[in-house]
């Protein structure tokens, strides 16, 4: 499998506006409720790509069974609703840096969870990429001058 161009370039279009949509609702949305802010999102989103689905391939949910519709409200809810929710949270408490933390978690559980509900296999290697991750997050967002400091006396 080759590698696209246009892949990689839709790629960071994608993080780019996750970064200036996090930096901007930092900015500009501290004094709004979540709930609020989320739900407007998800609305507009709604509307926008069921408008765009309708004009390029259709908006068809006939080929979807019951567990068809049971996943799409269970990723709509969970992935999407409650993430969001969760997202704006983090921003307007903790600020920017923490909430894009939560990007390099994102990895991490998708393979425990492939692991563990689709028997995927886990290599050295993507171990070793986890222990990075954490070791990263660990190093970024430690703060040595709010951490306790141990004092050892020598007798």
């Amino acid at each position: 499998v080759s590698a696209s161009v246009v892949g990689y370039g839709l790629v960071a279009v994608a993080l780019l506006a996750a970064g200036i949509g996090t930096i901007y609702t930092r900015k500009y949305m501290q004094q709004y409720d979540s709930l609020d802010v989320t739900s407007l999102r998800i609305m507009t989103s709604a509307i926008i790509m069921i408008a765009l689905s309708i004009f390029w391939t259709g908006f068809d949910l006939r080929g979807l069974d019951g567990l068809g519709y049971l996943s799409l409200f269970y990723t709509t809810l969970v992935g999407g609703m409650l993430a969001l929710l969760m997202r704006f949270e983090i921003i307007k408490r903790y600020g920017a840096t923490s909430a894009a933390m939560i990007n390099y978690i994102i990895p991490i559980s998708a393979t425990l969870g492939g692991v563990l509900l689709l028997d995927e296999i886990v290599t050295g290697w993507m171990v070793a990429g986890m222990v990075v991750i954490f070791f990263g997050i660990t190093l970024s967002t430690y703060n040595p001058l709010s951490a306790k400091r141990v004092h050892f006396r020598s007798r």
